[in-house]
């Protein structure tokens, strides 16, 4: 069964510049893949405030491309209904896949069968939580790390890695990563993606060349080709097929696939596999079913069952447990557990501990602010204006900005801002409600704070970007007197939602 696009012309989406400097296939946005659980008949899906739009399919499968960095809402509308739902942010690049109830005018999203893939530069690193662009994602025991074909761990990922990150989308924004693939810069920068219909395959003695939406595609052993969440080989593929194609943009304006993902109608994935990842919340051993969420999944003699320290079935699932179960749709449109893999809950993230004033005190692995010895390791982020510096160039007597997170021997410093010029005479402090957020700006308390590169913003113990702040939030700022007078923002601290 094919997806139907209605008026979308799904074929090369943008020509724009990158890295490399040469012209090439890069998205405009993301690609959204959905199904509708209930009655489809006569809908169309839009993207409030834009002219992409979509006409299910019979089955209830629709595909939007071009959907716009930023996007936040999806409209359903037709005969008797006129539904709006709010999704999460969509990310540059992105191609996520969701499921969607409706009735009459209300739309639900079943967030436990929510799936996305985005790619990003890590900007913070606390414990098990890293923070990608302005997502949080989660590592889990059951995360798997890869970079230059081999497994890694959580180590291998620093702060200015460039990541690649599968996973389930959460209903509070946050993504419990299934795996990250670490990049290097450079790859990130040449990176390409089309969405487009397959017109030609050649075989070639070094590998495979396809016709995508007009753009030359390479592929050879090394891409991985999916179907659903299914690899396949390149021998799957059929002119007809529709893909989203990522990888490496080359001079010729061709790409080397490193990823190509067959947008099948939902109804064919299923009968593949898929998966549903959440919070256990309801297990029946006699009826050999469990829920997470609101999806019921049975298993059977087959079904694996890993994470449970030794040999497991179903009577050792329990309310609460956090699982990522593997699903293949029935004949009787049921879902059965292939493997059912139960994860530790991440815990919650470190308190951020701060220090802001002279440094006291240089050793060979730590550093001393505000009475408070940090120590030092190479994944620590040293910078005086805007230049990256190692421990052995402070100075004491310098003024620096410290955020680190506990250590079993004590502090250990993340990020080390060394003030540039003379020392500030004084720091301002100010604390109430946030009035405004501007592009490069915040205002508390009466007071605008210019917020640059080096400005540290934590909401809790989590880093997190300006654009997130929000008007009404309590914040606690300090800044220090440029010598042009203007009042920078060192630290901005957002109280955490209870």
């Amino acid at each position: 069964m094919r997806i139907s696009i209605g008026s979308i012309g799904v074929g090369l989406l943008l020509l724009a510049g990158c890295g490399s400097g040469t012209a090439g296939p890069q998205m405009a946005g993301a690609t959204i893949q959905g199904k509708i659980v209930s009655t489809s008949q006569g809908l169309r899906v839009e993207v409030p405030g834009t002219s992409i739009s979509a006409t299910p399919s019979a089955s209830g499968s629709f595909l939007l491309a071009h959907v716009p960095t930023g996007a936040t809402t999806l409209r359903f509308r037709g005969s008797g209904t006129d539904a709006t739902l709010a999704i999460e942010r969509v990310v540059r690049n992105e191609y996520r896949r969701l499921r969607v109830t409706l009735s009459g005018n209300q739309a639900q999203e079943q967030c436990e069968r929510t799936e996305t893939e985005f790619h990003g530069q890590v900007s913070a690193i606390n414990g098990t939580t890293l923070t990608v662009g302005d997502r949080t994602v989660t590592v889990t025991d059951a995360t798997v790390i890869r970079q230059n074909g081999a497994t890694v761990g959580l180590g291998a990922i620093a702060i200015g890695s460039f990541v690649e990150i599968d996973g389930a989308l959460q209903a509070d924004g946050t993504v419990l990563a299934r795996r990250i693939s670490i990049e290097t810069e450079q790859e990130d920068a040449d990176r390409g993606a089309l969405v487009g219909t397959l017109t030609a395959i050649q075989i070639t003695e070094s590998g495979s060349k396809l016709t995508v939406g007009g753009v030359v595609v390479t592929i050879t052993v090394n891409t991985e080709i999916l179907r659903g969440d299914v690899k396949v080989d390149a021998s799957a593929l059929k002119v007809g097929d529709r893909l989203l194609v990522r990888g490496q943009v080359q001079a010729d304006k061709s790409i080397a696939a490193t990823q190509i993902r067959v947008l099948v109608d939902d109804d064919d994935q299923e009968e593949e596999d898929s998966h549903v990842t959440g919070e256990v919340t309801a297990v029946s051993s006699d009826k050999g079913t469990f829920s997470i969420g609101d999806t019921l999944i049975a298993v059977d003699a087959h079904t694996q069952f890993e994470g449970f320290g030794g040999p497991a079935s179903l009577a050792d699932l329990k309310v609460g447990d956090r699982i990522d179960a593997e699903v293949v749709k029935q004949a009787d449109g049921s879902l059965l557990a292939k493997e059912v893999r139960r994860f530790r809950p991440p815990g919650p993230p470190s308190p951020a501990i701060l220090a802001m004033g002279k440094i006291e005190a240089v050793g060979a692995s730590s550093i001393t602010v505000a009475s408070i010895a940090f120590s030092v390791s190479s994944q620590t982020v040293i910078r005086r204006g805007d230049a990256t510096i190692a421990l052995s160039d402070l100075k004491v007597g310098e003024s620096a900005l410290v955020k680190g997170k506990p250590g079993s021997a004590g502090p250990v410093a993340d990020v080390i801002l060394v003030a540039t010029g003379q020392p500030p005479d004084e720091l301002i402090a100010a604390m109430g409600p946030i009035e405004a957020v501007g592009a490069d700006s915040v205002t508390v308390a009466g007071k605008a704070f210019k917020v640059d590169s080096h400005t540290v913003i934590v909401r809790g113990g989590t880093n997190v970007s300006l654009a997130s702040l929000v008007v009404g939030e309590t914040a606690e700022v300090k800044a220090a007197v440029s010598s042009d007078g203007t009042v920078v923002a060192l630290f901005v601290r957002v109280q955490a939602s209870k």
